[in-house]
């Protein structure tokens, strides 16, 4: 058997996964690789849907506010007009909607990088965070 050193490789493999998706993980004590469900699978099914709303209606009212261009936009539309889900989208996004995903993805890729065994420069806002995984 070859063992690879990460170094060799120009490409990641894709993590190995059972039939349904879930990682295929070697337990810390040793035999075959188990399938263990991500965390934010059981988020989803204990959590019900009625505070991502709220919160995404809320983003919205933030983003009109912000961008009167997006204000006025919506206010020349007719109910049900199809452009009133772009609209909506882009005033979430003004208020802010996508901030927390960008973070959260940001602090991922510095926690992959540091499992890496390489040098990470973690700006101060996020630098705490880091340095409590490792």
């Amino acid at each position: 058997m070859t063992i690879l050193e990460l170094s060799d490789l120009e490409e990641r493999p894709a993590p190995r996964r059972d039939r349904f998706g879930r990682y295929l993980i070697r337990p810390a004590a040793g035999g075959q690789p188990r399938a263990y469900t991500r965390a934010t699978t059981w988020a989803k099914a204990l959590d019900d849907m009625e505070g991502l709303i709220n919160w995404s209606m809320r983003m919205t009212a933030v983003g009109l506010t912000a961008r009167p261009d997006l204000y006025a936009q919506v206010a020349a539309c007719r109910p049900g007009d199809d452009k009133l889900k772009g609209l909506a989208e882009e005033a979430k996004e003004a208020g802010g909607g996508s901030a927390g995903r960008n973070v959260g993805s940001a602090l991922h890729a510095f926690t992959e990088r540091v499992d890496l065994g390489e040098e990470v420069a973690v700006p101060d806002p996020w630098r705490a965070d880091v340095d409590a995984y490792k």
